[in-house]
C-alpha cells in the first residue's frame, strides 16, 4: 500500500478502510484482505480499531462481495487472540480451590495492568464482568450439583467486589475467607 501516511491520519476508519480496499485491487473480501487492512487500521487507530467483521461490514456496505466463510473465521481468530491474552487459569471457577487460584492470579494480573496497560485493564474487566454473570446465573441455577452452585455463587461474589473495588480485593477477599459464613459452607 503506497497511500502516504500523513494523508492516512486524517482518514476515519471507515474511509481508511475503502482507501485500502482500493489499493489491495482485489475482487472480494476474504481472509488475506481483512489482515491486511486490520494491519493497517490498527498502526493508526491501536487497540481501537475495527474487527474484521466490522470491516467486512464497511466494505459490504460499499456493495463489495464477501468470501463469509473466510470472513467468520478470520474475525473468530481475532477475537480468540484478544480473549486469549489472558492466562486461562484466571477463568477457572470450577472448585473452591480453582477459583481461589483463579481470584488471585486475576488481582495479581489486574494490578500489574493497572500500573501499564489501562486497555487492556478495561478488557479483563469487561471479561470478568461476563465470567461473574454466568457464575451468578450457575449459582441461582437449579441444575448441577450443590457444590458446583455454591463455588459459582461464592466466585460471583468475589468477581463482584473485584470489579467495584480492585485495591481492597485481595484484604477483603482473606477475610471473607475466615468468615464464619465461609468456612461453615465450605468446610469438608
Amino acid at each position: 500500500m503506497s497511500m502516504a501516511v500523513g494523508k492516512r491520519k486524517s482518514l476515519t476508519q471507515s474511509e481508511l478502510i475503502i482507501q485500502c480496499w482500493a489499493e489491495l485491487d482485489a475482487k472480494s473480501v476474504g481472509a488475506d484482505e481483512l489482515e491486511t487492512i486490520g494491519t493497517v487500521l490498527l498502526e493508526r487507530f491501536g487497540e481501537g480499531a475495527f474487527s474484521p467483521a466490522a470491516i467486512a461490514g464497511v466494505l459490504a456496505d460499499e456493495g463489495l462481495p464477501l468470501r463469509h466463510p473466510e470472513v467468520l473465521d478470520c474475525d473468530t481468530v481475532w477475537r480468540e487472540r484478544r480473549t486469549d491474552s489472558f492466562p486461562a487459569e484466571t477463568f477457572d471457577f470450577s472448585t473452591l480451590e480453582a477459583a481461589i487460584t483463579a481470584v488471585e492470579a486475576l488481582s495479581r494480573l489486574g494490578n500489574s495492568l493497572q500500573k501499564v496497560d489501562m486497555k487492556r485493564l478495561a478488557a479483563l474487566r469487561s471479561t470478568v464482568l461476563r465470567v461473574q454473570q454466568d457464575l451468578q446465573l450457575i449459582g441461582r441455577s437449579a441444575v448441577g450439583n450443590q457444590e458446583a452452585r455454591a463455588v459459582a455463587s461464592e466466585a460471583s461474589t468475589w468477581l463482584t467486589v473485584w470489579l467495584q473495588n480492585s485495591s481492597v480485593f485481595e484484604e477483603w477477599l482473606a477475610l471473607r475467607r475466615l468468615s464464619p459464613e465461609f468456612v461453615q459452607k465450605f468446610s469438608q
